[in-house]
């Protein structure tokens, strides 16, 4: 019994609690009894892009919309520095001060800071006391920018922009297959016969079976990395927090788009938060509502771009 009449305890972070005693209930049933988490809030203490004491609440869904230079793959980069370090060398580079707070719970609250100093200097705190690195556990799958080289592979290209190991890459395709809601099926490697390379192949919904990937358009391309990078989300989701994070993936929004692929984010087997980051576009923000959607917005020009955020 809440004692205090919820002062302690608003309604954001209630839904949260219940999103991970749900996710554990999901867990033990499954026969998985392992810790869970949520990321809660992210609070920008100082930065050269946002004002002063700007935050934003995430729930299981979240969409971050914004005017490019406005912060949406800053937000995407801090979120991930806090467990995954390796991805804050422009924030070294420009020696600029940033100074971040999440609140994690797993389930319990805890208080992450991270500050990112001049020298490359980097510094953790958790509940107050600093650290070396944050010792909890969280997954982060991120795609990052959709590219190929023109000597490269397939498999080394996708390796590359998913940040997994090529054989892991492999492994996603039979996930694929398996999901109920996949639009992409027969995922497989072909060697060119004159380069040697490994060649992506697959049947996508809409189009003739055995396409190779170079041959998609830019919206089926992205089709094809949002599929592989769920299916990773979901498979280390079944075993520890995970986080997926889709900063310029897609690279265009379709009409429709949100309602495709809700039961890809929103299937009782998909135990992980999602962050979307895309530039602002004419999308129904009113239909986001039904598709389980937090939409978070930036406003204005660094240094002083603020944030609005409305519950969907």
């Amino acid at each position: 019994m809440d004692n205090n009449r919820g002062v302690a305890y608003p309604p954001e972070e209630l839904l949260a609690y219940k999103a991970l005693q749900q996710a554990r209930i999901s867990r033990e049933r499954q026969g998985l009894f392992i810790p869970v988490g949520w990321l809660f809030e992210v609070v920008m203490r100082q930065s050269p892009i946002f004002q002063s004491g700007e935050r934003i609440r995430l729930a299981k869904l979240n969409l971050i919309l914004v005017d490019n230079g406005t912060g949406k793959t800053a937000i995407a980069e801090w979120i991930a520095g806090f467990f995954q370090p390796g991805g804050l060398g422009r924030w070294h580079r420009w020696g600029l001060p940033v100074d971040v707070e999440m609140t994690f719970l797993n389930p319990s609250s805890h208080r992450l800071r991270l500050q990112i100093g001049p020298s490359e200097s980097l510094r953790y705190n958790v509940d107050g006391q600093e650290v070396p690195f944050i010792g909890m556990p969280l997954t982060i799958v991120r795609v990052g920018r959709l590219d190929f080289g023109e000597n490269e592979g397939d498999d080394v290209a996708l390796s590359r922009i998913l940040s997994l190991p090529p054989q892991t890459v492999q492994n996603l395709f039979t996930e694929i297959d398996r999901f109920p809601h996949s639009r992409l099926r027969n995922l497989h490697y072909e060697r060119d016969d004159e380069d040697g390379r490994l060649n992506l192949h697959l049947d996508l919904d809409g189009t003739v079976p055995e396409l190779p990937l170079r041959s998609l358009s830019t919206r089926e391309i992205d089709r094809v990395f949002i599929e592989l990078a769920t299916a990773a989300a979901r498979v280390s989701g079944q075993h520890t927090p995970t986080l997926l994070i889709l900063d310029g993936c897609p690279r265009i929004v379709f009409e429709g788009f949100f309602d495709f692929y809700s039961h890809h984010f929103l299937d009782p087997e998909n135990h992980f938060q999602a962050l979307m980051c895309i530039p602002s576009t004419d999308i129904d923000l009113e239909n986001l509502r039904w598709c389980g959607w937090e939409l978070i917005q930036t406003v204005g020009k660094k240094p002083n771009v603020t944030i609005t955020q409305q519950a969907t």
